[in-house]
Protein backbone atom coordinates (compact mmCIF):
# COMPACT_ATOMS: atom_id res chain seq x y z
CA UNK A 1 0.00 0.00 0.00
CA UNK A 2 1.32 3.54 -1.05
CA UNK A 3 3.32 4.40 1.94
CA UNK A 4 1.59 8.17 2.45
CA UNK A 5 -1.91 7.97 2.72
CA UNK A 6 -5.01 8.01 5.05
CA UNK A 7 -7.69 5.68 5.20
CA UNK A 8 -11.14 6.52 6.69
CA UNK A 9 -14.42 3.99 6.49
CA UNK A 10 -17.47 3.50 7.86
CA UNK A 11 -20.33 0.30 7.70
CA UNK A 12 -23.51 1.41 6.64
CA UNK A 13 -25.74 -1.41 8.26
CA UNK A 14 -29.18 -0.12 6.28
CA UNK A 15 -27.62 -0.19 2.90
CA UNK A 16 -24.98 -3.64 3.54
CA UNK A 17 -21.84 -2.00 1.56
CA UNK A 18 -18.65 -0.07 2.60
CA UNK A 19 -18.41 3.41 1.53
CA UNK A 20 -14.73 4.73 2.01
CA UNK A 21 -13.17 7.62 1.29
CA UNK A 22 -9.26 8.28 0.98
CA UNK A 23 -7.36 11.28 2.19
CA UNK A 24 -4.21 11.42 0.07
CA UNK A 25 -1.37 13.33 0.62
CA UNK A 26 0.05 11.81 -2.82
CA UNK A 27 -2.23 10.24 -5.27
CA UNK A 28 -1.30 6.77 -5.74
CA UNK A 29 0.31 5.81 -9.19
CA UNK A 30 1.90 2.48 -10.85
CA UNK A 31 1.38 -0.30 -8.72
CA UNK A 32 0.21 1.15 -5.57
CA UNK A 33 -2.86 2.16 -7.45
CA UNK A 34 -3.47 -1.79 -8.48
CA UNK A 35 -3.05 -2.31 -5.05
CA UNK A 36 -5.90 0.75 -3.66
CA UNK A 37 -7.93 -1.41 -6.86
CA UNK A 38 -7.98 -4.81 -5.74
CA UNK A 39 -8.67 -3.68 -1.96
CA UNK A 40 -11.30 -1.73 -2.91
CA UNK A 41 -12.91 -4.55 -4.54
CA UNK A 42 -11.99 -7.15 -1.80
CA UNK A 43 -13.67 -4.34 0.43
CA UNK A 44 -16.98 -4.30 -2.01
CA UNK A 45 -17.25 -7.97 -1.91
CA UNK A 46 -16.89 -8.53 1.66
CA UNK A 47 -20.51 -9.49 3.47
CA UNK A 48 -20.41 -8.78 7.26
CA UNK A 49 -23.08 -9.58 9.79
CA UNK A 50 -23.86 -7.64 12.53
CA UNK A 51 -25.17 -10.73 14.63
CA UNK A 52 -21.83 -12.25 15.56
CA UNK A 53 -18.44 -11.38 16.46
CA UNK A 54 -15.63 -11.16 14.75
CA UNK A 55 -13.29 -14.38 14.66
CA UNK A 56 -10.19 -16.28 12.69
CA UNK A 57 -11.57 -18.72 10.91
CA UNK A 58 -9.11 -21.62 9.01
CA UNK A 59 -10.50 -22.41 5.72
CA UNK A 60 -8.70 -25.75 4.99
CA UNK A 61 -10.61 -27.78 6.81
CA UNK A 62 -13.98 -28.30 7.12
CA UNK A 63 -14.46 -27.45 11.00
CA UNK A 64 -13.48 -24.14 10.00
CA UNK A 65 -10.74 -24.37 12.94
CA UNK A 66 -7.61 -24.54 12.96
CA UNK A 67 -5.52 -27.44 14.90
CA UNK A 68 -1.98 -28.52 14.42
CA UNK A 69 -2.82 -31.98 12.84
CA UNK A 70 -5.36 -30.68 10.45
CA UNK A 71 -1.99 -28.70 9.09
CA UNK A 72 0.21 -31.52 9.81
CA UNK A 73 -2.08 -33.80 7.69
CA UNK A 74 -2.20 -31.14 4.38
CA UNK A 75 1.79 -31.29 4.34
CA UNK A 76 1.58 -34.66 4.53
CA UNK A 77 -0.92 -35.26 1.66
CA UNK A 78 0.43 -32.37 -0.47
CA UNK A 79 4.20 -32.57 0.26
CA UNK A 80 5.36 -35.25 1.42
CA UNK A 81 5.88 -38.97 -0.64
CA UNK A 82 2.43 -40.90 0.31
CA UNK A 83 4.85 -44.30 -0.28
CA UNK A 84 7.14 -43.56 2.51
CA UNK A 85 4.85 -42.77 4.70
CA UNK A 86 3.23 -45.78 4.20
CA UNK A 87 5.35 -47.84 5.84
CA UNK A 88 6.03 -47.45 9.53
CA UNK A 89 9.70 -47.29 10.70
CA UNK A 90 10.26 -50.14 13.10
CA UNK A 91 13.01 -48.44 15.74
CA UNK A 92 14.98 -50.82 17.50
CA UNK A 93 15.47 -50.34 21.25
CA UNK A 94 18.62 -51.79 21.65
CA UNK A 95 21.00 -49.68 20.06
CA UNK A 96 21.26 -46.00 20.86
CA UNK A 97 18.60 -43.41 19.42
CA UNK A 98 21.80 -41.61 16.98
CA UNK A 99 21.63 -44.98 15.02
CA UNK A 100 17.17 -44.99 14.77
CA UNK A 101 17.73 -41.62 13.53
CA UNK A 102 20.31 -41.93 10.82
CA UNK A 103 18.52 -45.27 9.76
CA UNK A 104 15.50 -43.67 9.80
CA UNK A 105 16.85 -40.32 7.73
CA UNK A 106 18.66 -43.14 5.31
CA UNK A 107 15.49 -44.66 4.69
CA UNK A 108 13.65 -41.54 3.89
CA UNK A 109 17.07 -40.81 1.71
CA UNK A 110 17.48 -37.55 3.95
CA UNK A 111 21.23 -38.20 4.44
CA UNK A 112 23.37 -35.36 3.24
CA UNK A 113 25.18 -37.49 0.87
CA UNK A 114 27.04 -36.01 -2.26
CA UNK A 115 23.91 -36.77 -4.88
CA UNK A 116 21.51 -35.46 -2.66
CA UNK A 117 23.38 -32.17 -1.82
CA UNK A 118 24.00 -31.92 -5.45
CA UNK A 119 20.11 -31.89 -6.41
CA UNK A 120 19.23 -29.73 -3.58
CA UNK A 121 21.22 -26.79 -4.81
CA UNK A 122 24.50 -27.56 -2.66
CA UNK A 123 27.92 -27.01 -4.45
CA UNK A 124 30.01 -30.07 -4.12
CA UNK A 125 33.50 -30.89 -5.34
CA UNK A 126 32.25 -34.20 -6.98
CA UNK A 127 29.50 -36.54 -6.83
CA UNK A 128 32.39 -39.22 -7.09
CA UNK A 129 31.88 -41.89 -3.99
CA UNK A 130 34.91 -40.87 -1.36
CA UNK A 131 35.52 -44.65 -0.88
CA UNK A 132 35.92 -46.20 -4.50
CA UNK A 133 35.59 -42.93 -6.82
CA UNK A 134 33.20 -44.31 -8.23
CA UNK A 135 29.67 -42.93 -9.97
CA UNK A 136 27.05 -43.04 -6.88
CA UNK A 137 23.24 -43.26 -7.60
CA UNK A 138 21.59 -43.93 -4.81
CA UNK A 139 22.56 -44.03 -1.51
CA UNK A 140 22.71 -47.87 -0.96
CA UNK A 141 26.27 -47.76 -3.14
CA UNK A 142 27.38 -45.70 -0.15
CA UNK A 143 26.16 -47.91 2.73
CA UNK A 144 25.98 -51.38 1.15
CA UNK A 145 26.90 -51.87 -1.89
CA UNK A 146 30.30 -50.09 -2.26
CA UNK A 147 33.38 -52.68 -2.68
CA UNK A 148 35.09 -51.25 0.66
CA UNK A 149 32.06 -51.78 2.42
CA UNK A 150 30.89 -55.56 0.44
CA UNK A 151 34.14 -56.93 2.27
CA UNK A 152 32.70 -55.55 5.85
CA UNK A 153 29.13 -56.91 5.57
CA UNK A 154 30.87 -59.93 4.21
CA UNK A 155 32.57 -60.56 7.84
CA UNK A 156 28.90 -59.94 8.94
CA UNK A 157 27.14 -62.17 6.99
CA UNK A 158 29.83 -65.26 8.10
CA UNK A 159 29.60 -64.27 11.96
CA UNK A 160 25.79 -64.44 11.54
CA UNK A 161 25.90 -67.27 9.33
CA UNK A 162 23.58 -65.45 6.70
CA UNK A 163 23.88 -64.96 3.17
CA UNK A 164 23.90 -60.95 2.73
CA UNK A 165 24.99 -61.26 -0.79
CA UNK A 166 22.49 -58.90 -3.38
CA UNK A 167 21.04 -57.13 -0.29
CA UNK A 168 19.89 -53.43 -0.24
CA UNK A 169 19.53 -51.03 2.28
CA UNK A 170 15.97 -51.43 2.19
CA UNK A 171 16.55 -55.16 3.41
CA UNK A 172 18.71 -54.32 6.03
CA UNK A 173 16.01 -51.78 7.31
CA UNK A 174 12.54 -53.47 7.16
CA UNK A 175 14.04 -56.82 7.50
CA UNK A 176 12.16 -58.39 3.98
CA UNK A 177 14.71 -60.87 3.00
CA UNK A 178 16.55 -61.25 7.13
CA UNK A 179 14.52 -64.76 8.48
CA UNK A 180 15.15 -66.16 12.25
CA UNK A 181 13.53 -68.67 13.91
CA UNK A 182 14.25 -66.75 17.19
CA UNK A 183 12.71 -63.24 16.74
CA UNK A 184 15.11 -61.63 19.79
CA UNK A 185 18.02 -63.09 17.63
CA UNK A 186 16.47 -60.95 14.79
CA UNK A 187 15.91 -58.02 16.47
CA UNK A 188 20.11 -58.39 17.61
CA UNK A 189 20.82 -59.05 14.07
CA UNK A 190 18.55 -55.68 13.11
CA UNK A 191 20.34 -53.53 15.98
CA UNK A 192 24.13 -55.04 14.77
CA UNK A 193 23.48 -54.40 10.86
CA UNK A 194 22.25 -50.77 11.86
CA UNK A 195 24.99 -50.08 13.66
CA UNK A 196 27.13 -51.26 11.12
CA UNK A 197 25.57 -48.57 8.48
CA UNK A 198 25.68 -45.99 11.24
CA UNK A 199 29.46 -46.80 11.69
CA UNK A 200 29.75 -46.84 7.88
CA UNK A 201 27.91 -43.48 7.45
CA UNK A 202 30.20 -41.82 10.04
CA UNK A 203 33.44 -43.67 8.42
CA UNK A 204 32.43 -41.88 5.16
CA UNK A 205 32.51 -38.54 6.12
CA UNK A 206 35.95 -39.10 8.14
CA UNK A 207 36.86 -39.61 4.86
CA UNK A 208 35.01 -36.71 3.17
CA UNK A 209 36.79 -34.42 5.96
CA UNK A 210 40.00 -35.65 6.21
CA UNK A 211 43.31 -34.53 4.75
CA UNK A 212 44.43 -35.78 1.42
CA UNK A 213 47.42 -36.77 3.32
CA UNK A 214 45.40 -38.76 6.27
CA UNK A 215 42.71 -40.66 3.84
CA UNK A 216 44.87 -43.58 2.76
CA UNK A 217 44.95 -44.48 6.57
CA UNK A 218 41.31 -44.09 7.21
CA UNK A 219 40.22 -45.83 4.43
CA UNK A 220 42.26 -49.11 5.64
CA UNK A 221 40.77 -49.46 9.36
CA UNK A 222 38.59 -52.08 9.58
CA UNK A 223 35.25 -51.35 11.23
CA UNK A 224 34.69 -54.96 11.87
CA UNK A 225 36.11 -55.84 15.27
CA UNK A 226 34.75 -52.31 16.60
CA UNK A 227 31.32 -53.32 15.07
CA UNK A 228 31.75 -56.87 17.76
CA UNK A 229 32.95 -54.98 19.98
CA UNK A 230 30.42 -51.90 20.16
CA UNK A 231 27.15 -53.85 19.27
CA UNK A 232 27.49 -56.21 22.05
CA UNK A 233 27.87 -53.41 24.55
CA UNK A 234 24.51 -51.40 23.07
CA UNK A 235 22.63 -55.15 23.08
CA UNK A 236 23.86 -56.55 26.20
CA UNK A 237 23.18 -53.22 28.04
CA UNK A 238 19.46 -52.65 26.33
CA UNK A 239 18.37 -56.15 26.90
CA UNK A 240 18.56 -56.82 30.94
CA UNK A 241 16.86 -60.24 30.40
CA UNK A 242 19.99 -61.81 29.34
CA UNK A 243 23.98 -61.78 29.68
CA UNK A 244 25.70 -61.93 26.44
CA UNK A 245 28.70 -64.10 26.72
CA UNK A 246 31.68 -62.53 25.20
CA UNK A 247 32.77 -65.80 23.34
CA UNK A 248 29.42 -67.02 22.45
CA UNK A 249 29.03 -63.85 20.74
CA UNK A 250 31.82 -63.78 19.06
CA UNK A 251 31.63 -67.10 18.05
CA UNK A 252 27.80 -67.75 17.61
CA UNK A 253 26.07 -64.84 18.68
CA UNK A 254 22.35 -66.65 17.53
CA UNK A 255 22.81 -68.76 20.35
CA UNK A 256 23.31 -65.67 23.05
CA UNK A 257 19.30 -65.67 22.83
CA UNK A 258 18.23 -68.97 23.45
CA UNK A 259 17.21 -68.32 26.93
CA UNK A 260 14.55 -66.10 25.76
CA UNK A 261 13.46 -68.50 23.27
CA UNK A 262 9.43 -68.56 24.41
CA UNK A 263 9.34 -64.44 26.04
Amino acid sequence: MHKECKFKDRWMVDSGAWHSCWNWKVPPRGRSLDDVCSLTSLLCSMSVSCDTLDCWQWGLHSSRKFSVQSLSTIIHDRILDSSILSRKFPWNSWIPKKVNICLWRASLDRLPSKPNLYTRGIPVSSTLCPLCYSEIKLLDHCLVNCPLVKSVWAKVGSWWGVDLSGFSLDDFIYGSRISFVNKWAAKAFRGVAWSLVWYIWKWRNEVVHASPSDVPSILRKDLFPHLQRISRVWVSNRCSNIGVDWCMWMSSPNLCFSSLWNR
